[in-house]
């Protein structure tokens, strides 16, 4: 088990984009950020980027909640700003460039 800022930069290092998670649920820290500290999150499994005709929201669904029950996450662009969900993944790695 990892860190919550490990798992951010290994799916930044992987999916080519940054991520910030967040709290999902009925607690008050519904949508806030989760602190980089911690602890006892797994380690993102994937070796290989998704493909970039997926949309931000495909993604998050098909690769990010199932191995992040109860995170969301937020996908940045290139200029820090939060990609919203039917943006394609080839366009948000393009604004790093």
């Amino acid at each position: 088990m990892a860190t919550v800022r490990f798992a951010e930069g290994r799916i930044a290092a992987v999916e080519g984009f940054v991520v910030h998670f967040r709290y999902e649920g009925p607690a008050r820290t519904k949508g806030r950020d989760v602190r980089g500290d911690r602890r006892n999150v797994p380690t993102y499994p994937y070796r290989r980027a998704a493909a970039g005709g997926m949309t931000v929201a495909a993604w998050a669904d098909g690769r990010f909640r199932k191995v992040y029950p109860g995170f969301g996450v937020d996908v940045l662009d290139g200029r820090g700003q939060r990609a919203t969900g039917q943006t394609l993944l080839k366009t948000v790695r393009a604004s790093y460039d």
